[in-house]
């Protein structure tokens, strides 16, 4: 499985953190949705998704990244409307 990479954007006062593919991070600077103040934090090369958000949380800080499982056991993934293209996550008291 090829390399692929995944940016950190976030706002400059630390409430907010965007993370996507570059091709992702791209599709959401044209939709109005994203956050305009919003900086490039840095870039993650991952060989998976799984692998990206955990050196994503670990860059944050945040505890280590634990996929979210359906009443089945199955991995789950949330806040992705398209393949793997967003994540996003507030910081508690903002």
């Amino acid at each position: 499985m090829a390399l692929k990479e995944y940016q950190a954007w976030g706002t400059p006062d630390g409430c907010s953190v965007t993370f996507s593919t570059a091709d992702g991070i791209q599709d959401m600077m044209r939709e109005a949705s994203w956050e305009p103040n919003s900086v490039f934090l840095y870039s993650i090369w991952a060989r998976s998704r799984l692998d990206a958000m955990q050196q994503h949380n670990r860059a944050q800080g945040w505890e280590e990244y634990k996929p979210t499982l359906d009443d089945n056991g199955d991995r789950r993934q949330l806040f992705l409307p398209v393949g793997d293209n967003y994540s996003c996550r507030y910081r508690p008291g903002c």
